[in-house]
């Protein structure tokens, strides 16, 4: 029978990977820590090599992770913190702006068009948004319930940052006439493209 070898027998230094068969080495042969990134070749390890929920934050440096590394359409908005994205992280939009603004409906006879910057509307028609400019594209969308008879047109930035709608009302049988309407509330997206 061979006897047994151990560590006292062995010189330092003396075993290299050239006396090892491969696959023999199991993880109980390793002591904890005893591997790390010096000792892993680049490029070595696998997605096969690595457990379910084993890499988190804590492993990942910062700024490391580049778009490269992302697969197209795997990130979701619950990936994404509040507020996190904004004109900066937008190809192509150097402005974006969003919120919700409220106002009144302002006075319209039946089957006509009115602005809420239309005469006798300021100041209590309009709101006002900060951080953007006259002419800045907006995308609007009503948050509360209009009137049947009416809808919401179009919508501008105006000088001062004043949202301007301009609402139309559709005649129902010889007139209709609207005045002193609860408010409107619609939440917006102003934003200004990389070009001005």
């Amino acid at each position: 029978a061979f006897a047994a070898v151990n560590q006292s027998l062995i010189a330092p230094n003396a075993i290299n990977s050239s006396q090892i068969v491969d696959l023999t080495i199991a993880n109980l042969d390793i002591g904890i820590e005893i591997i790390n990134t010096s000792q892993i070749l680049n490029l070595t390890i696998l997605n096969g090599d690595i457990g379910i929920e084993q890499i988190n934050t804590s492993q990942i440096l910062n700024e490391t992770i580049l778009g490269g590394d992302i697969l197209d359409g795997t990130i979701l908005s619950a990936d994404l913190g509040a507020d996190s994205v904004n004109a900066s992280e937008i190809i192509g939009v150097s402005r974006l702006v969003f919120g919700m603004c409220s106002g009144d409906i302002p006075a319209i006879i039946g089957g006509s068009v009115n602005s809420t910057a239309g005469p006798g509307n300021i100041p209590r028609a309009n709101c006002t948004i900060s951080g953007v400019s006259e002419g800045d594209p907006i995308i609007i969308t009503s948050v509360t319930a209009l009137p049947q008879n009416l809808s919401i047109v179009a919508a501008n930035i105006s000088a001062g940052g004043n949202l301007t709608l301009l609402f139309a009302s559709r005649a129902i049988g010889a007139s209709a006439y609207f005045d002193d309407l609860s408010n409107w509330t619609v939440s917006y997206i102003a934003f200004l493209n990389a070009t001005g």
